[in-house]
């Protein structure tokens, strides 16, 4: 990875010079700033901001707005990774005032929950929820995904940040109703678990039950699309436990120790594979391996296995 990075760095400096030797300004400030970002992936956060601080100088030699907006965003971006929290929202701020001056809804929205984020970094949940909210009604004027922002502020009222249960309550129930819209199933059944731990704490019985019964629903229908069925049959488990539904309990374990008790089949040929090679295993669609240490205790081909792993019975071929 080190020799890739420099690679696309050497590659980045080459174009740079030649834009520089032809008076390209614009792209040569697009070069630096590439450079900026790469040199921030890698954690070198001084000539980073060397980069983008140079790209800065040209938009504004330019008048380039959106592309200063750019460059302030990615120096505050520089500044929140150091913990500079107070650097970031005054570079972040500078960026946002560009944005709304040209016009750019989409950068907006994206620098108000960079604002949130140094805003919460620095423990003022206020002014992060304010930011965030801000963000998320430009999100939905605009008709966008807007989940990034929705798990932001419902994260925001985890433990220590805002003790506002009632306003937390308003906002998930906001979000299960737009994962329902995008028929994200696993976010809306998230929401619905924090939705009912909530309930838990406050002792309200009838609420979490229902919780418990939307949840029951939700993870029935992942149950038939999904591999991995038996994490969802474990979660079925705990609701069925909650709700005390006896029936449901003991058909939700047989289901489970069916699952559990699977076979594992391993094939191979003994005539032509070493006893200290891997043996392949077709594992819910995709090839897995087996340790021989293992196999040396089973009878030979077909390797035949009773385990905790789920399997597909048919060969590789």
């Amino acid at each position: 990875k080190h020799k890739e990075f420099q690679k696309a760095l050497e590659a980045y400096r080459e174009v740079q010079e030649i834009s520089r030797r032809f008076g390209h300004r614009k792209l040569e400030g697009d070069v630096l700033g590439n450079m900026g970002l790469l040199l921030r992936k890698q954690k070198i956060y001084e000539d980073a901001l060397n980069m983008h601080q140079q790209a800065l100088t040209i938009s504004r030699e330019m008048n380039d707005n959106q592309g200063e907006a750019l460059d302030l965003s990615n120096i505050g971006l520089i500044y929140h990774e150091q913990n500079q929290y107070q650097k970031a929202i005054d570079y972040y701020n500078q960026a946002l005032q560009k944005n709304r001056h040209v016009g750019n809804k989409l950068e907006e929205m994206n620098q108000l929950i960079l604002l949130g984020d140094s805003w919460k970094a620095l423990g003022d949940f206020s002014k992060a929820l304010e930011h965030y909210n801000s963000a998320k009604a430009i999100a939905e004027n605009i008709n966008i995904n807007i989940f990034t922002i929705w798990d932001r502020l419902v994260e925001l009222f985890g433990p220590g940040a805002l003790e506002d249960s009632e306003q937390e309550i308003l906002l998930l129930k906001d979000a299960i109703e737009k994962s329902r819209q995008l028929e994200k199933t696993d976010m809306e059944l998230q929401y619905w678990e924090r939705l009912c731990e909530i309930y838990r704490k406050q002792n309200e019985i009838t609420d979490q039950n229902n919780c418990l019964m939307q949840m029951e629903s939700l993870i029935k229908k992942q149950i038939e699309h999904s591999n991995d069925k038996s994490g969802y049959y474990e979660k079925l488990l705990n609701i069925y436990q909650e709700l005390d539904k006896k029936k449901e309990l003991k058909t939700c374990k047989r289901k489970l120790d069916e699952l559990n008790q699977r076979q594992i089949v391993a094939w191979f040929d003994p005539d032509t594979v070493q006893m200290d090679e891997m043996i392949p295993v077709l594992q819910v669609g995709k090839s897995y391996k087996l340790n021989m240490q293992v196999v040396q205790t089973l009878p030979k081909y077909p390797l035949i296995y009773q385990g905790k792993i789920p399997f597909f019975k048919e060969p590789r071929r």
